[in-house]
């Protein structure tokens, strides 16, 4: 058996990431990958991480390692509440959702509603590509719509999308980075434009909300997490959209109960979760039993955390 090793490139992690990670926590749970990488997926590691004080969310040291000051990706990381901890997350997080509030949100749901019954009708009953024709085109329509962005600058949404979430991966090379810069830069000078547009002449969309609530917040930091919502929404979202419609493939039966359960969509969500892999860092060296002895996680060391 050739020895286990980490690799957000290969292919089996995309195609089935649950069985990929199973292979882990059944044969090396506390595992150190060839990229540098601590990957832990033994539930009692993972629980015991989340709640240690040394395990950081803030994870802007990774990316100031490998860019350099002033490139246009590292600043989209450096404004990002995505990367803060504690805190300044919190101080990120808070004003946002003020604006970002339910009932916000409601007025866009019959806009949103009618976007999906058009791409749904729109497919060939013959056969049709879900993730191209449905499941990508849906949530980055629909946040497009609630952000005020025209439909005109979807197909550039789309790419810019696919650039940011790149460069996420660890092992990114100068090219993943390059169009990252590229992405955010255009993803803010276009948003940079409509928010002033929005504080000129507000319309019917959340970025005139944030451009008229006087947040607490500079430019940049409303900027780049309303890039993170564009990018990292729609990416979430269609990853549950077509785990779900996986699932309903193998599992037919419970098809027949989707129109009876009003809860349908949010259990989806918790079974399938669009995010099992979680990535932190840690602040101090922190000692793990291995099972086979104990292994020592180096301060700084970037951590994935299987869910």
């Amino acid at each position: 058996m050739d020895a286990l090793d980490f690799d957000f490139r290969d292919p089996a992690l995309h195609v089935d990431p649950l069985a990929y990670q199973r292979r882990f926590a059944e044969s090396e749970p506390v595992h150190r990958s060839s990229q540098g990488l601590w990957v832990l997926t033994r539930y009692a590691d993972v629980l015991a991480m989340l709640r240690d004080d040394r395990v950081s969310t803030d994870r802007r040291s990774l990316y100031r390692n490998k860019l350099e000051p002033g490139r246009p990706y590292l600043t989209h990381v450096e404004n990002n509440l995505f990367y803060r901890s504690a805190d300044d997350h919190r101080r990120l997080r808070a004003p946002l959702s003020r604006a970002f509030t339910p009932r916000a949100l409601a007025s866009f749901e019959a806009e949103v509603a009618e976007r999906a019954r058009s791409l749904a009708a729109g497919l060939d009953e013959g056969g049709f590509d879900l993730v191209a024709e449905f499941a990508k085109p849906l949530p980055l329509g629909a946040i497009a719509t609630l952000l005020g962005v025209p439909d005109s600058e979807l197909d550039n949404l789309a790419a810019w999308s696919m650039a940011l979430i790149a460069a996420l991966e660890p092992a990114a090379s100068r090219e993943v980075f390059v169009a990252a810069d590229e992405a955010a830069a255009g993803m803010k000078a276009l948003l940079a434009d409509l928010l002033e547009l929005r504080r000129a002449d507000p319309e019917h969309d959340l970025l005139s909300v944030v451009a008229s609530s006087g947040l607490p917040l500079t430019d940049d930091e409303l900027l780049h997490n309303a890039i993170f919502l564009l990018s990292a929404g729609h990416d979430t979202t269609t990853a549950v959209l077509t785990g779900a419609a996986a699932l309903l493939i193998d599992e037919r039966e419970q098809r027949g109960l989707l129109a009876e359960s009003a809860t349908a969509a949010d259990e989806l969500v918790r079974f399938i979760s669009p995010a099992l892999l979680i990535s932190r860092v840690a602040s101090a060296a922190i000692e793990i039993d291995t099972g086979a002895g104990t292994a020592v996680i180096e301060a700084g060391a970037p951590i994935l955390l299987g869910l």
